[in-house]
């Protein structure tokens, strides 16, 4: 598959690479759909698929709240790598108490590596890398062993923990806090019966089950066949509202002013997900997530006048795939509108 790499580079030297966007190439580009209004972007996206949520709201310097856009509020949706934005800030949280530091390094071990995407399940064993480094490429590229090094060190109480600090309105969902490796032995595992009790238990039975899979090997992607309908979306997934992801984005935004985790805000801005007008917006913090019959966004833009949105969604489907690429070129169409707000 081909793709159009955009790399976006500081000014001032060292001249850092600041931004890195991958984005599959096609003959014919898809068309960007012109919206006016936000029933257009709704509209756009109720078409892509039944269970669809939209919020956007402008937060000010005193983190008071202005509600823009809201679409199917309170629906609870799978959002798959958007979860990773709850390990950010269960680390940010150990390192503003000193217990963790942007410095430190962790080792790459067989227990913690997981599958794509991501790079670091490419790293040879004993590897060590900073968690700032782990950090970029967990939100960046959505590497999935580098978040279950994060979330080793952290610990899955501390990142269930953060589902609350963090205003997920639904932590009951995420508990126990799976990582990637679990959701992947669970889904690509080979045995439906593990998967299917997993769905159907409370809290405590799910913790047991995760015990039972802890020393159980990585699926062989070599060997097993790759889902191309939804598996249990509904139930074993992480899952939150919109505005959950707005609060969260919210969140390590503001912590990202405090010293010490001046990096937050580096870190999110890394990969925009998209273009932007940069003569229009400041920066472009993002996280997205899918897996299929999945996709979930959450954008935190700051316009070049300093005033601050975000813009959070997400489409699921639990019976087909999704048309990913229409619902992130409907979804950033938006951006526009967040522009033209006075």
């Amino acid at each position: 598959m081909k793709y159009v790499v955009s790399i976006r580079i500081e000014q001032q030297a060292p001249n850092k690479i600041s931004g890195l966007l991958f984005q599959p190439y096609r003959e014919t580009p898809l068309a960007t759909p012109s919206m006016t209004s936000w029933s257009d972007v709704t509209t756009a996206l109720i078409s892509t698929g039944p269970i669809m949520a939209l919020h956007a709201e402008e937060i000010d310097e005193i983190g008071e709240i202005a509600s823009i856009e809201e679409t199917n509020p309170h629906t609870v949706l799978a959002i798959s790598s958007l979860f990773k934005l709850y390990v950010l800030g269960a680390l940010a949280t150990q390192i503003e108490q000193g217990d963790l530091s942007w410095d430190q390094e962790l080792t790459v071990t067989e227990a913690l590596k997981s599958l794509p995407s991501g790079v670091t399940q490419t790293e040879p064993v004993g590897t060590t890398l900073t968690i700032e480094e782990l950090s970029r490429r967990m939100i960046s590229i959505s590497d999935n062993t580098a978040t279950d090094i994060l979330i080793d060190a952290v610990s899955r109480a501390a990142c269930e923990e953060a589902l609350v600090t963090q205003g997920n309105s639904v932590p009951d969902r995420n508990t126990p806090f799976m990582t990637t490796r679990e959701m992947f032995i669970l889904k690509l595992g080979g045995d439906p019966d593990i998967l299917q009790r997993y769905a159907v238990k409370d809290e405590a039975g799910r913790r047991e089950i995760l015990a039972e899979i802890a020393a159980a090997p990585l699926p062989d992607l070599a060997a097993v066949s790759i889902p191309t309908t939804p598996v249990e979306i509904e139930h074993v997934e992480w899952f939150a509202t919109v505005p959950d992801i707005s609060t969260a984005l919210a969140w390590l935004w503001a912590k990202g002013s405090e010293p010490g985790l001046e990096l937050l805000r580096e870190i999110l801005t890394i990969n925009p997900g998209v273009s932007f007008d940069a003569s229009i917006w400041k920066s472009v913090a993002f996280k997205g997530g899918s897996e299929v019959g999945v996709l979930a966004f959450g954008w935190l833009l700051e316009r070049n006048d300093g005033r601050t949105f975000t813009l959070t969604g997400g489409v699921n489907n639990p019976e087909k795939a999704l048309p990913e690429e229409t619902i992130i070129a409907a979804a950033s169409s938006a951006f526009p509108l967040l522009a033209a707000i006075e």
